[in-house]
């Protein structure tokens, strides 16, 4: 029994031992710990200060990025069109509408600068004297107006109210009576007014004023319908002012 009793007190020494040992261990480890996170934290300023130029670089490179396609974004303008109205004086009045028209201007009208107040059946038969607005390069929505008289009429004296009988002059289409012996030739053109005729002599061609009527009496103006008996006939409207009868788009008409 006191054998046992020495053994016990053997083994019980070694447990303690052991148990001294080991707490010696645990508290090495811990200081190993404590001195590897102490590393740690040591190192991490060193990371902090790596990291922030970088991201510094990053922001200021930031702005070149963006404004790099701003030019390119900027939409092309389309060119303005724009009327070029030229100096018409002296112009045929058909020809004077035509390159109005073809230089962008919107809009050309035309009066007779006669107090007859003529109207105009065929452009070609008249000139331009003046014009508004003048030659120059306007907008588009340009009204451009023309004051005309007959080709061959003087735009510095046009024909008037009181000018008695006339003779053809340009801007009428030519007459034609018919021909005969004697060199003249005399129409009645089926009128039921006074009558009236017209004459050729010398080449110079005369009319009565308003030699042909209607068949109510009336002087004929120009641009009214006129009777198929009367087609290339002659005669004068109320101012005596030279008509001529002939076919004009389809009809039969009386034009200067």
């Amino acid at each position: 029994m006191e054998n046992d009793m020495r053994k016990g007190r053997r083994a019980y020494g070694g447990l303690v031992v052991g148990l001294v040992a080991l707490a010696v261990g645990l508290a090495g480890c811990s200081d190993g710990d404590q001195d590897t996170a102490s590393a740690t934290v040591s190192t991490l300023p060193t990371a902090s200060a790596t990291a922030s130029p970088s991201a510094s670089a990053s922001a200021s490179e930031s702005p070149t990025a963006t404004a790099s396609p701003s030019p390119s974004a900027t939409p092309s303008e389309k060119p303005v069109v724009k009327a070029t109205v030229g100096g018409y004086g002296g112009w045929n009045l058909a020809k004077a509408v035509a390159d109005a028209r073809a230089h962008h201007v919107g809009s050309v009208t035309y009066a007779d600068a006669s107090e007859l107040h003529r109207s105009v059946v065929h452009t070609s038969n008249w000139k331009v004297c003046t014009q508004s607005p003048s030659a120059g390069t306007y907008a588009t929505s340009t009204k451009l107006a023309f004051t005309i008289v007959g080709v061959g009429e003087s735009c510095s004296n046009p024909p008037s109210a009181s000018s008695g009988s006339t003779s053809t002059s340009g801007g009428s289409s030519s007459s034609s009576g018919g021909s005969g012996s004697g060199g003249s030739t005399s129409k009645s053109g089926g009128s039921s007014g006074s009558g009236g005729s017209t004459s050729t002599s010398g080449g110079a061609t005369k009319t009565t004023t308003c030699s042909i009527r209607s068949n109510a009496g009336n002087c004929y103006r120009a641009g009214q319908f006129c009777r198929s008996s009367d087609v290339g006939a002659t005669t004068t409207d109320a101012a005596g002012r030279a008509i001529t009868c002939s076919l004009s788009s389809g009809r039969n008409r009386w034009h200067y």
